[in-house]
């Protein structure tokens, strides 16, 4: 939650559902997103960061952007992961490239990686 603290954008609709965006507070470089229903469930959550904090980051990490996504239900929600991956592109004039897009599946409260999608290689 903390990558939506800081200044917010202006919320947008993906159909019936509100995607809210805003950035870490006092570090712009990292950006978060969250799809709620009109009732305000959460149907998904996005972080858009480097890849700095990696075991072995690659060289000029602040450059290389991951966007990690967390969904309710990933089978049932490719609009919504759509919607977040074009987000994510349109926030590429902070990295050089977006180089992958995580999905994680979340509904159960134990996130389980269900797919990787590459975009970019080094």
């Amino acid at each position: 939650m903390e990558v939506l603290g800081g200044p917010p954008d202006d919320p947008q609709r993906i159909g019936a559902r509100y995607r809210f965006t805003a950035c870490r507070h006092h570090s712009c470089d990292e950006k978060g997103a969250a799809v709620l229903e009109p009732d305000g469930r959460v149907v998904a959550t996005a972080i858009l960061h480097t890849r700095c904090l990696e075991p072995k980051p690659p060289g000029g990490c602040s450059d290389h952007a991951v966007l990690t996504l967390f969904v309710r239900n990933p089978a049932r929600e490719a609009p919504v992961i759509e919607n977040l991956t074009a987000w994510a592109k349109g926030e590429m004039l902070r990295y050089e490239t977006l180089e992958r897009v995580e999905v994680y599946a979340a509904g159960d409260g134990a996130p389980k990686r269900v797919s990787v999608t590459m975009l970019a290689h080094e």
